[in-house]
Parts: C-alpha cells; structure tokens; sequence
C-alpha cells in the first residue's frame, strides 16, 4: 500500500506522517544504490523525511485557504 491510502471510493486519499516515513524508507532502501550516484555523501533520512512531510503540510494548508487544489488530505488530529 502506499503512502496515499484509500478510504473508500469517494474521498480523497489521506496522507499520515508514519507511513510516509515508511515509504520514503523503504524507497531509500531499495533505491539506496541509484541514489549514492546522484548524491555525494550521508543522506539524512530523517531530515529528508521531515521535510517533505513540512511540504505537504504547508500545501495542504494552502489547500485549506483555497489556493491550490490537491489529491489528498493530511491526517488531522
């Protein structure tokens, strides 16, 4: 499954932190190779992980406003 799960056929898919973090982990882990020749150095997962999930909040709060149209919805709690 991915990072966009389904809640039935009607709503948009909902995005949550942990499984994002597991998709960009699992992603990193079996692209791990390909990635360290486009990339010099240490890669920070976490860092990577946290801030694209920063991303998605600030698009989602743009999406809130109005201001862009997406297709998910972010977890809220």
């Amino acid at each position: 499954m991915g990072y966009l799960q389904k809640t039935d056929s009607k709503e948009k898919p909902i995005l949550d932190w942990h499984t994002l973090y597991n998709e960009i982990s699992r992603f990193y882990s079996t692209n791990q190779k390909e990635i360290s020749k486009i990339h010099d150095g240490p890669i920070d997962l976490d860092s990577v992980q946290a801030e694209l999930f920063h991303a998605l909040i600030i698009d989602y709060a743009y999406a809130k406003q109005g201001k862009v149209k997406l297709n998910y919805i972010l977890a809220e709690s």
